[in-house]
C-alpha cells in the first residue's frame, strides 16, 4: 500500500491515529479469483456460498447467493495470525492468511516470493489495508527488528545516513558500521542498496571517511 508520505519512523500508535482518521469506514470488495467472497479493508471475510438441493437425494450443491455471511477467522495459537478457509464450490478448499487476502483485494496480486507484511503496526489483528504491504522475507525480517525497537530507523537522520554512506564508500564493513551507529546490519545494507533513504541525494565532492590504519602502519610512510 502507499506510504501516504508518512515517515518510516512513525510509531504504531501514531500510524493508527493518522490512518484511522483518513479511512474511518470499512470498505468491501470482491476477492480476485474467489467470486463467492468479499474482503473488507479491515480484514473481515464475507462468504456468499449457500447450499442448494435435497440432501437426502444427494443433490446438495453450493451456489453463490445474494446474502453474505461474515466468517470467523482461524487464529494461530502461537503468533495470533489470522487465516481463512475458502471453498471453490467443487469440494476443494484453500487456506489463505487474512493479510494476504486484504492485499490481494485492495492492492494487487503477489509476485512469486512475496509475503504479506504488517508494516506500521506488528499486531496480527491489525489487518487494515493501510497497515499491510507486499515484501520479501528479508523485508519481513527488517520489519521485525524495527518493530522490536532494538534498532529503530528513527535513530537515523539525514546527516547520519550520509555518514554511513561515506563509511561504506571507504570500505568499512557493514557490521562495524552497524555497531558504531547502533543500528542493524540489514539497515546498513538497505541504505547501501537504496532500499531506504533513496530520497536523500548523495553528497557531492565529499571525501569518504578513511578506515583506521592497520596496527604498525603510519600514513605517508612505506
Amino acid at each position: 500500500m502507499s506510504d501516504h508520505n508518512l515517515p518510516r519512523e512513525f510509531t504504531p500508535e501514531e500510524a493508527i491515529r493518522h490512518f484511522s482518521a483518513l479511512f474511518p469506514d470499512e470498505e468491501w470488495k470482491p476477492v480476485p479469483g474467489w467470486p463467492a467472497y468479499e474482503m473488507s479493508s479491515q480484514g473481515q471475510l464475507k462468504s456468499y456460498w449457500k447450499r442448494s438441493g435435497n440432501v437426502r437425494k444427494g443433490e446438495l450443491k453450493m451456489i453463490i447467493g445474494t446474502t453474505g455471511k461474515i466468517l470467523k477467522p482461524l487464529i494461530e495459537p502461537r503468533y495470533g495470525h489470522r487465516h481463512y478457509r475458502l471453498a471453490d464450490g467443487n469440494g476443494g478448499y484453500e487456506t489463505l492468511s487474512a493479510a494476504r487476502l486484504v492485499l490481494m483485494t485492495f492492492d494487487r496480486l503477489p509476485v512469486p516470493g512475496e509475503q504479506a507484511r504488517h508494516y506500521y503496526d506488528p499486531t496480527p489483528s491489525n489487518l487494515n489495508a493501510w497497515n499491510l504491504r507486499w515484501g520479501t522475507r528479508f523485508d519481513n525480517a527488517v520489519d521485525s527488528i524495527r518493530h522490536k525497537g532494538g534498532h529503530h530507523l528513527a535513530k537515523l537522520d539525514a546527516e547520519g545516513v550520509q555518514d554511513i554512506r561515506r563509511m561504506l564508500a571507504a570500505g568499512i564493513p557493514q557490521k562495524e558500521i552497524a555497531a558504531e551507529k547502533n543500528i542493524s546490519v540489514p539497515t546498513v545494507s538497505q541504505i547501501k542498496t537504496g532500499r531506504i533513504w533513496k530520497h536523500l541525494e548523495p553528497e557531492r565532492d565529499e571525501e569518504p571517511i578513511s578506515p583506521p590504519p592497520e596496527p604498525g602502519f603510519l600514513p605517508g610512510f612505506q
